[in-house]
């Protein structure tokens, strides 16, 4: 165990650099530690949890690209003081050169028309790296790399996600479901123009919250219409997820049964079963549970979530053998791990479900950028293609559950009040830079082999719904320029 000390330069910046939210240590894996830290003559402070190196993960302001979260090399404990700037800079130039050596080795020539770019950076990180006697000079002159070196990731992914998805295309359709959760609502003639002629699938979220709102008694006449809508039309449909740690979707009756595990297990199996047999035949994709990684809701231990999921996929399977099971988890960069009130980040806790040989077809990964829990700090373009890649190596199919904000303001239609929109990407969020988001991100998605189903959060913000500002159509029905262009984007890459 040992300390890292940081400075900056001013000093005050060092007070959005706080731990809990936001900034841990972590090792080769990416996975957070719990950090401890604190502020003292104008350092930051940091221990490390049973080991004297770590890389130091944060959110700073980049020029241009707001304040993503960005990570330094593998630093040595010691009595050095670092200059966090600086690190974070060589942090990024090092995942930049790594990230082109990756798609050289994979066969793609186009990094090298990039060089100039990274030796300019490079040389701008060099003449910050010499002036370390001069705060001013060295702190500003690592900024400047910073955004020099995050720019060119950015090129870098940009142009090998379009060489990816030319690639494809040329070979065949890109087999990629893109749709979005359906409203609580029956279906409308709207739904004909911004749905089946945006989308070539939906989820049908089978919340059963509203299935059940008494024990016992299960409504159904909405999800019925819901699906039968979907076979018209010919969507896709995903179900699910039939069991989710969320309180937008437990029924209120359940809490009477926290604290039981086995009553509360029984009650989600008898639901499971009855769902699934309803729609058996209708739905062949089924998320099972969701936010099981994470979530404290009903009081669940860590063990009580693998072990309710584990049971919960069990059932599934006996009841519908032909069925693909997708486990949903949220935060896939596992930062509430670092906040010290839970130890298994996501994916280790898909991992785990996978060993034990359930039959789990897919993972499918909540992305809510911008957002506070459930959702992630913002990252750029090639720390996002990084953590997609890494769940690759999963080696079953990726499902993903996008959602960015379209506005800072208050949302009162927004049903968990406390979720909040918290850093920007680029400039303050509007619908504009919303469509923007989807422009740089969903080909980067597209372009990964094994990405096969995404889906968009929520499509009116006139009705409730969890994440403020992330709908598609706005409060007062106009559609937002997010949706039309997902349209051109599917129509470029999927039909």
């Amino acid at each position: 165990m040992g300390a890292i000390k940081f400075r900056v330069h001013p000093q005050n910046l060092l007070e959005d650099v706080q731990l809990g939210k936001g900034s841990y240590f972590c090792g080769p894996d990416s996975v957070p530690w719990v950090t401890q830290g604190h502020l003292e003559d104008g350092r930051l402070l940091l221990s490390l949890p049973q080991t004297d190196r770590g890389k130091f993960v944060t959110h700073w302001p980049v020029a241009g690209f707001g304040q993503p979260m960005l990570s330094t090399s593998t630093l040595l404990a010691g009595e050095t003081d670092y200059w966090l700037p600086l690190e974070l800079a060589r942090g990024k130039l090092n995942q930049v050169r790594n990230q082109m050596a990756v798609y050289e080795r994979l066969g793609w020539t186009g990094a090298k028309q990039l060089s100039k770019y990274l030796y300019e950076a490079q040389r701008i990180f060099h003449s910050a790296a010499m002036s370390q006697h001069s705060p001013e000079i060295c702190c500003r002159g690592a900024d400047r790399a910073l955004a020099a070196a995050v720019l060119v990731g950015e090129k870098l992914v940009e142009r090998y996600s379009n060489h990816n998805l030319d690639k494809r295309r040329k070979q065949g359709v890109i087999a990629v479901y893109s749709g979005c959760e359906l409203p609580h609502e029956l279906p409308t003639q709207l739904w004909d123009t911004q749905l089946s002629g945006s989308f070539n699938s939906a989820r049908v979220p089978l919340n059963w919250r509203y299935i059940e709102p008494v024990e016992g008694e299960s409504q159904w006449d909405l999800y019925d219409a819901q699906i039968e809508w979907c076979i018209t039309k010919g969507l896709s449909i995903c179900g699910g997820p039939l069991f989710s740690l969320s309180p937008t979707t437990i029924p209120d009756w359940l809490w009477l049964w926290e604290g039981d595990f086995d009553n509360l297990q029984n009650c989600a199996a008898e639901f499971m079963q009855s769902v699934i047999n309803r729609y058996r035949g209708k739905i062949s994709v089924w998320e099972v549970t969701a936010r099981m990684n994470s979530s404290r809701i009903l009081s669940l231990s860590e063990e009580q979530r693998l072990r309710l999921s584990v049971y919960l996929l069990e059932v599934a399977h006996q009841v519908d053998p032909a069925a693909q099971w997708v486990v949903r988890v949220d935060q896939p960069w596992g930062e509430y791990v670092a906040n010290g009130d839970q130890s298994v980040a996501p994916i280790n806790f898909v991992d785990t479900l996978l060993r034990v040989d359930l039959g789990i077809k897919a993972v499918s990964l909540e992305v809510s950028m911008g957002y506070s829990s459930p959702g992630s700090w913002m990252r750029d373009s090639l720390e996002f293609s990084r953590m997609l890649d890494d769940w690759g190596y999963l080696g079953i199919d990726v499902h993903l559950m996008l959602a960015v904000p379209s506005s800072h303001g208050s949302d009162s239609v927004s049903i968990q009040k406390e979720i909040s929109v918290k850093n920007v990407w680029q400039r303050s969020w509007d619908e504009s830079l919303q469509k923007e988001w989807v422009e740089r991100f969903f080909p980067i998605i597209l372009s990964k082999p094994f990405v096969k189903r995404v889906t968009w959060c929520h499509l009116y913000d006139s009705q409730p719904h969890e994440l403020p500002h992330a709908g598609l159509v706005g409060p007062d029905g106009t559609p937002k320029p997010a949706l039309s262009r997902l349209l051109q984007l599917n129509q470029k890459w999927l039909v």
